[in-house]
């Protein structure tokens, strides 16, 4: 006589486990591409900023480089952005300021227009500003300047202390022959544009 069937429920049949798919190299490659060019763009980045941050030898250079151009007689326009912002223009003559503005006003004493020429920024306001970047005494000091290769005058200037930034921006047009100074009335100064001689 034949058994009856076990009335037991049947297992269950066991979940399949994905497939996995192969590794693509491909993304690697992308990351590993991404990464050096990240490591590239901050050592080309690092590269720049040393060459242009302000230091003695750079300064120096630029000294004897304005020297040499033996420029006497120019208009300079300085346009100062960030803490301490402002807008000065300044005619030179024979080496010597004879007018000057501060804001679009004369300013009252043309020795006070001394410091926003040539030779006031490179013998007076770049070397004091080395002075704070060498003696920071607690403070987080970054300077950065860029010069003119030919001339040697300071194009651009930026300076952060404790993370307030002042940054400046110069147009020098050279003025040939030289000019008598103006008489009268002061006029008003008419904004630098570079010349091609600093190009």
């Amino acid at each position: 006589m034949a058994e009856p069937l076990s009335s037991s429920p049947l297992p269950k049949p066991l979940p399949l486990e994905p497939i996995k798919q192969p590794a693509r190299l491909w993304f690697f490659w992308l990351v590993g591409l991404l990464i050096f060019a990240c490591l590239a763009l901050v050592i080309v980045l690092n590269i720049l900023s040393s060459r242009q941050r302000l230091d003695r030898d750079k300064l120096d250079a630029a000294r004897l480089r304005w020297k040499l151009a033996d420029i006497k007689d120019y208009d300079i326009d300085v346009r100062v952005t960030g803490s301490a912002p402002g807008h000065y223009q300044v005619r030179v003559r024979g080496g010597q300021v004879v007018q000057g503005l501060m804001n679009g006003q004369p300013f009252q004493d043309l020795r006070l227009a001394w410091p926003w020429t040539i030779d006031g920024l490179l013998e007076e306001v770049l070397p004091r500003e080395l002075e704070t970047l060498q003696s920071p005494e607690g403070h987080r000091c970054y300077s950065m300047v860029e010069f003119d290769p030919k001339l040697g005058y300071p194009r651009r200037y930026v300076h952060t202390i404790n993370q307030r930034t002042t940054s400046w921006e110069v147009q020098l047009a050279p003025v040939t022959p030289s000019s008598p100074p103006p008489s009268g009335p002061e006029p008003t100064l008419p904004a630098a544009t570079p010349s091609a001689a600093s190009s």
